[in-house]
């Protein structure tokens, strides 16, 4: 249990203001919410204003002198002290659970029954025991017995109240009359102590954080123009809208990741550390390293599965008595309320994860609309990104909202719009070839196999990223080890050099967006040998779609106006091809058009695995990767095999095991456990 109680409180109060949160108020010249870098363009910090509760909760325990039965009266009270930048709505759950437990000083004290239910009112109202769930049990010196009832079903009051202005004086008020008998009450020792909560839970908050949007340099992650904010005032999955791109003078959109999305996450790592400080600060305190190590557990015990909903975040700490929370272990959060108090102090500031975020979930998309963005309990960032305009440039540049060339998964339906208006041919192209004006100036030719400018390339053989020409171990910035073909790797070419023996080398940029090698950049090889290009470059009469998640047709050729999607295994039947940009498209015999990514699609007819029977006893999984089991599947058992998927899909440095999907999830591929039929 968390006791909010002052156990222990310097002189001074512990807060000194009456919001929960800095105003979100933005400079003119430079936003505190970005960061002029282009790996990490958002701050985290301080993302808005969140609202503020005024909580009363009381217990009012009383026992029959001499008499086993025990009367318990929790009153609870709840109003918006203060509005945030949104709507936040706080609630009370469908169903609570109440805990009453003795800490007992011995366990010889503990009787052979725990305490019984005598009925439980609400608001005046009794409920009918077959709506109440009871269940008993011991841990340690604490003998506990627990309630569950359905408490919003019962109120009279409302259930919930919004930050809107016409419920600002709305309260969530309710008298919990609990009846029980407790024989240990009259046999308990000297040094026994009564708990008595409901679950940590009972009452949650919803408070969507709004939306910050950014315009930046891509060379420099400096702002181009003032950061929008979208979302004001408005409630819990309220829908955006069309989140567009403007024209800025003097800059033109990028053509490829021109998009990047953005969510923050809580950092469980951070308010740990920070309890542990605070709490190794107090004075005569004295706490082990076991005990600081159990305080990961109070959180994640307190806090839930959702932090960012809990009733820890919207409450001023130091004027609590009491939240009447808790959860099945009675000793938990004990330290924890301890080290949240001092924190609270040292910080003069209350307490809230929301103080401690970190980047969550990063997402590159192509265009200049992105759509479907909802407000939700976390914050989300949407970064445009422009290239500054050449100087010497006499045509204005057009902001292209279709290349494709750097996106793994164009596959998959995307939450970009891009323009229909690029131009797009119908012949069957050649791979490109650079011109002159592409080369560094120590090259004097160039190959006809040379990716152009812009392109994407894959290697096909374990390659290194160099940070020059001299390919050796001091110069390596990373391997890249033969992954199976969805997987491989990809780098955008983005100019030419010689070694000093006349080979030719492609300057890069990593842009596996989900692997930790993502940005990086430097010199591969261009020998055919190792590395090819992403895209086809002719036409194949039939291609077989191979991605695991399958592939898209669209009715343009910018890959807009999803007509359907493919199952990885489907065969299709190609048209022609056509390039776009710097990248191509098959257009299939029905006249929809698909990426001709080869990561994606395979030329030709494969066939696929179909079924497997089981040689022994195989455990299925999740997810690929194997890291959470869900079913053990007997020896001789045959399986439908929906598709095929690997394990390390995002390690550049591990090639990735072969994983067969069925019904409800992963299997191993190995011919010693499985019999594969096509």
């Amino acid at each position: 249990m968390i006791p909010f109680f002052s156990t222990y409180q310097k002189s001074g109060s512990l807060f000194i203001q009456s919001v929960y949160a800095d105003s979100n108020e933005q400079d003119e010249t430079q936003d505190s919410h970005s960061n002029n870098s282009v790996t990490n363009p958002v701050n985290w910090n301080n993302w808005q204003k969140n609202p503020l509760l005024n909580f009363n909760f009381d217990d009012d325990l009383n026992m029959v002198e001499g008499n086993e039965n025990i009367q318990d009266i929790l009153s609870i009270d709840a109003a918006w002290a203060s509005t945030g930048d949104t709507e936040a709505e706080a609630s009370i759950s469908d169903d609570v659970t109440f805990y009453h437990y003795l800490v007992l000083a011995s366990t010889k004290d503990i009787a052979s029954l725990p305490a019984t239910l005598g009925n439980i009112a609400i608001d005046g109202t009794l409920i009918p025991n077959s709506d109440i769930k009871l269940n008993q049990f011991s841990a340690g010196k604490s003998l506990g017995t627990s309630f569950s009832f359905p408490l919003k079903k019962y109120m009279v009051n409302p259930v919930s109240i919004s930050t809107k202005s016409e419920n600002k004086d709305n309260h969530i008020q309710s008298t919990i009359r609990i009846r029980y008998i407790d024989p240990n009450h009259l046999k308990a020792s000297s040094g026994t102590l009564n708990e008595n909560y409901l679950n940590n839970d009972y009452l949650s908050v919803t408070d969507p954080q709004i939306v910050r949007i950014f315009y930046k340099d891509s060379k420099t992650g400096d702002d181009i123009a003032k950061p929008t904010v979208l979302g004001e005032n408005k409630s819990y999955q309220y829908e955006l809208g069309d989140i567009k791109a403007p024209e800025i003078k003097g800059y033109t959109l990028k053509t490829a990741n021109s998009i990047e999305y953005q969510t923050a996450t809580v950092s469980k790592e951070k308010i740990i550390d920070a309890l542990n400080s605070a709490i190794k600060n107090i004075p005569g305190v004295n706490i082990n390293d076991s005990e600081i190590k159990t305080m990961s557990e109070e959180y994640d015990q307190l806090f839930g599965k959702i932090p960012t909903r809990s009733l820890l975040n919207y409450i001023d700490l130091s004027k609590a008595f009491s939240l009447g929370i808790g959860t099945k272990d009675p000793n938990a959060g004990l330290n924890f309320s301890l080290a949240l108090y001092e924190l609270i102090q040292s910080s003069d500031k209350p307490f809230s994860v929301y103080n401690y975020l970190q980047n969550g979930t990063t997402k590159y998309r192509n265009g200049n609309v992105i759509r479907d963005i909802k407000l939700d309990t976390i914050p989300q960032a949407i970064t445009f990104w422009y290239n500054k305009d050449s100087p010497t440039s006499t045509t204005p540049a057009t902001p292209s909202t279709t290349n494709t060339s750097a996106v793994p998964n164009d596959s998959t339906s995307s939450t970009t719009s891009n323009s229909s208006s690029s131009s797009t041919s119908s012949t069957s192209p050649s791979t490109p070839t650079p011109s002159s004006s592409s080369s560094s100036s120590n090259n004097t030719s160039l190959p006809s196999y040379a990716a152009a400018k812009g392109t994407v390339v894959y290697p096909i053989n374990k390659i290194g990223l160099y940070k020059s020409t001299k390919f050796s171990a001091t110069k390596r910035s990373a391997w890249y080890t033969k992954k199976p073909r969805v997987y491989r790797p990809m780098f955008v070419v983005t100019g030419y050099k010689r070694s000093d023996n006349g080979a030719l080398k492609y300057r890069v940029q990593d842009v596996n967006h989900t692997s930790k090698t993502n940005g990086k950049t430097g010199y591969i090889t261009a020998s055919q040998k190792y590395v090819c290009p992403v895209y086809y470059a002719a036409k194949h009469s039939t291609v077989t779609v191979i991605n695991p998640r399958g592939v898209n047709a669209y009715r343009k050729a910018n890959l807009t106006k999803k007509a359907r999607n493919y199952r990885q295994g489907t065969v299709l039947h190609v048209k022609r091809i056509v390039s776009h940009n710097l990248t191509t498209r098959y257009v299939l015999t029905n006249g929809d058009y698909i990426t001709a990514n080869r990561k994606l699609v395979n030329m030709g007819r494969h066939q696929q695995v179909k079924s497997v029977k089981t040689k022994r006893t195989v455990n299925r999984y999740s997810n690929a990767n194997f890291t959470k089991k869900n079913h053990a599947i007997a020896k001789n058992r045959a399986l439908k095999v929906y598709g095929y998927d690997y394990s390390q899909s995002n390690n550049v440095t591990k090639h990735g095991v072969l994983r067969y999907r069925v019904a409800g999830g992963y299997i191993t591929a190995n011919t010693k456990y499985v019999r594969a039929y096509k």
